[in-house]
């Protein structure tokens, strides 16, 4: 079978792969030694020759024999193993132009939208590019900027059948807008229809070897609005409004935790939460039932780890660092004095207020992560103006306990 003569079934990668093995091993180096881009550094062009049987290939820039002569390039001969068109490809990947920062700014905007790598469906469909560029990206932008009604029941949320790829297929399917014949727009269509909306005028015109400006503005565009979603997602799942640092009524907290956990059980991986938004739930939960304090966890996890689905989070647990730890006990601590001492009579010399207001047995002021052990709280007395321990809860002769003092504040860089 000639190179010439391939079989129909073929694709052009697979003929092309054919051809190649037809080739004697001499011309498969002069073919891929004509497939090399030119040297980065210096426009030289690559070339290779055989290191012998079974050795591989050597390759070099033509004028890396100039290089003493401060004239040549610094690509010296490089000996690798394998085919001649592995040594090409992997010369071309090293020697590949610099990318712009407009095609790092269209990669930026695309990467937290591509999060879809299943397997592709294996004929020629117009909707193959919008696979690869990431099913929610495609849905929401096809739905926002092309008018596709009904946009709810194509979310991509739900998986039927146990086919996540046919599901998802079938989602974008139902979003595309047709043609007069009911057929899909191809995506030609759709970005002739993106450029001929008013945002796309007041964009510059493209530059030769740089992304279009166009896509990057449109890529840009639904990432912002994917996150204005997000933040009324949040506002509507956490609507605490508290005036102090004060328990809750345990029927408004419940209602929301229930929302929560609803949303989570869906597996709906829209609602997260802004740390000052889990620190106010912290804040306002005095004595929680281990079914709100899970639903708390679930929730401070699916904020932290946003690009997991909520089904895949159930079982992780909340764990912020030691710093973020202190700063939310200092603050809620801070805010209990503050309170304490505006109540008429509370206020008293040195900074101690009467242990009545201290926060009562079982109030939550943040999850620390630690190892697991007993808890132990060691009583302190000062003698001569140093301390020392009387005792502890375990402890018999244990003193009683009339004042308390909430923690001093983080002094600043200068005080330090």
């Amino acid at each position: 079978m000639t190179p010439n003569d391939q079989p129909d079934s073929m694709t052009g990668d697979e003929a092309l792969t054919a051809a190649r093995h037809n080739m004697p091993v001499f011309k498969q180096m002069l073919d891929a030694q004509d497939g090399c881009v030119p040297c980065k550094l210096c426009g030289g062009k690559a070339i290779i020759t055989d290191a012998g049987i079974g050795a591989g290939y050597y390759i070099r820039c033509s004028n890396h024999v100039n290089f003493r002569a401060s004239r040549g390039c610094m690509i010296d001969g490089c000996r690798l193993g394998g085919w001649a068109y592995n040594v090409m490809d992997w010369w071309n990947r090293l020697h590949s132009p610099t990318p712009s920062s407009a095609d790092n700014a269209l990669r930026e905007a695309v990467e937290p939208w591509a999060d879809f790598h299943g397997e592709l469906p294996d004929y020629d469909h117009p909707l193959r590019c919008v696979f690869e560029s990431g099913i929610q990206y495609a849905v929401g932008l096809l739905a926002e900027t092309l008018c596709v009604e009904d946009y709810e029941v194509c979310d991509g949320t739900e998986e039927f059948d146990g086919d996540l790829g046919g599901t998802l297929f079938n989602i974008v399917l139902a979003a595309m807008p047709v043609d007069e014949h009911g057929d899909p727009l191809h995506p030609e269509q759709v970005r002739a229809a993106l450029a001929s909306s008013p945002a796309a005028e007041a964009e510059p015109a493209s530059v030769a070897g740089e992304a279009d400006p166009l896509e990057v503005g449109f890529w840009k565009e639904k990432a912002e609005h994917a996150e204005r979603e997000r933040d009324v997602w949040k506002e509507r799942a956490m609507d605490l409004r508290l005036s102090k640092p004060a328990p809750v009524e345990a029927g408004a907290l419940r209602e929301t935790c229930e929302h929560l956990e609803s949303q989570l059980d869906l597996g709906h991986a829209t609602i997260f939460l802004t740390p000052g938004k889990a620190r106010t739930i912290l804040a306002a939960l005095s004595k929680p039932t281990p079914v709100e304090a899970g639903t708390l966890r679930e929730a401070l996890a699916a904020r932290l780890c946003d690009d997991f689905t909520a089904r895949e989070i159930a079982g992780q647990e909340y764990a912020p660092s030691f710093e973020e730890s202190a700063d939310h006990v200092q603050d809620y601590w801070r805010a209990l004095a503050e309170v304490a001492l505006s109540q008429p009579g509370s206020s008293e010399s040195g900074g101690w207020l009467p242990i009545e207001t201290a926060p009562k047995d079982g109030t939550v002021i943040g999850w620390v992560p630690c190892a697991k052990r007993g808890d132990r709280i060691e009583l302190v007395k000062l003698r001569n103006g140093k301390p020392f321990t009387v005792g502890s809860e375990f402890a018999f002769d244990r003193p009683p306990v009339t004042h308390w003092m909430p923690l001093p504040s983080i002094p600043s860089s200068k005080e330090r």
